[in-house]
């Protein structure tokens, strides 16, 4: 399971109480890098953005199902500090990154 400091724990963890689930919980970690190493190796699932899986689908250690749950929706946002708003060139460059992530 993804630990509470990892984005996706507040809506996991909600809709876990939803439905009154008690899963088994095998790792708890916020690594994204040890959970999809166990994922890989074929020791459970976990839950993860679409983001945080995307290498490991490419490369195809695993597969990922998007969750037809409209709660669980992602949201991916850009933040910046008030005092150092993006100039122009570095605007493009954060529009051809949205841009390219699957």
């Amino acid at each position: 399971m993804p630990d509470t400091s990892l984005s996706v724990w507040p809506r996991l963890d909600a809709e876990i109480y939803r439905i009154h689930a008690e899963p088994q919980i095998v790792l708890r970690t916020n690594s994204i890098a040890l959970l999809t190493d166990y994922v890989a190796a074929g020791v459970g699932i976990s839950f993860l953005t679409s983001l945080d899986a995307a290498a490991g689908v490419a490369s195809g250690r695993f597969l990922f199902a998007k969750l037809a749950n409209r709660r669980l929706a992602e949201r991916l946002v850009l933040c910046n500090a008030l005092n150092a708003p993006l100039g122009k060139a570095q605007a493009r460059l954060v529009s051809a990154l949205f841009k390219g992530i699957p």
